[in-house]
């Protein structure tokens, strides 16, 4: 499922081509990473970066040419998700073929290697940090915008496979998030659905860095456009128009 893992993962330590700490900044692109070593972020005049330079500590300095990936865009329901939330509470239901069903509701607090954290960026990333200090890096697209539906990948690779899952999201206007989701396999019979709510962590007024969350409207683009005083009726080929339709 979407917050199991993989394999352990601690802050400072490389795991799967991610490494994740604190951090110091040296100058305008330069930043020492605590217990990994300085890595560098060369642009052109502040336009792009086109180069990252890696110093790890005690190995040998590299050099990437790199580009910017596309970003998952600037509409409401991307720019309401991309942003670090705290989870609240979790609740677990399912059965395997190993312990039955089972139903289970906690907190972070209640149940040690529970998730605590999900940072969404729009760069089609996102990471699960749990109470244990580890971590998870997992990868997003939009699935079905429409119906609020992503696809997560483990690796990537997007090829519909067991590497990947979808997961649903809904927001409330006092900052918080729910993600929910369903998986079975029509094989075994085994199923598993979770439900996790969570609430943003900065919000606006607490450091400035992350404002309010804007709660998406319901309704598709085309109802978005279609409103107001536009066709009124439609019956064969009668057309009725409002007066001030321009």
């Amino acid at each position: 499922n979407l917050f199991s893992r993989k394999a352990p993962a601690s802050r400072a330590v490389a795991y799967d081509n991610v490494v994740y700490g604190t951090y110091i900044q040296i100058d305008d692109e330069t930043f020492n990473l605590e217990g990994f070593g300085v890595i560098q972020l060369k642009s052109n005049g502040g336009q792009g970066i086109t180069d990252v330079i890696i110093k790890p500590n005690g190995g040998n300095e590299m050099t990437f040419a790199v580009k910017k990936a596309a970003t998952m865009g600037d509409d409401d329901l991307t720019n309401a998700l991309c942003r670090t939330w705290k989870v609240t509470n979790i609740h677990e239901r399912g059965y395997d073929s190993y312990d039955g069903e089972y139903d289970d509701t906690y907190t972070p607090d209640e149940y040690y290697g529970a998730i605590s954290e999900v940072m969404f960026s729009k760069s089609g990333t996102f990471l699960s940090f749990y109470n244990d200090n580890e971590i998870e890096a997992h990868f997003w697209k939009w699935e079905n915008q429409g119906e609020r539906q992503i696809r997560y990948s483990w690796d990537n690779v997007w090829n519909n496979d067991d590497e990947e899952g979808n997961f649903t999201v809904n927001f409330s206007s006092d900052n918080r998030l729910t993600i929910h989701e369903y998986y079975r396999d029509y094989e075994t019979g085994e199923w598993y659905e979770s439900t996790v709510e969570l609430v943003e962590k900065n919000p606006s007024g607490s450091d400035g860095n992350e404002g309010d969350v804007t709660v998406p409207t319901d309704k598709t683009p085309v109802e978005r456009v279609f409103t107001g005083k536009l066709v009124s009726e439609v019956d064969g080929i009668s057309k009725t128009f409002s007066n001030d339709v321009k």
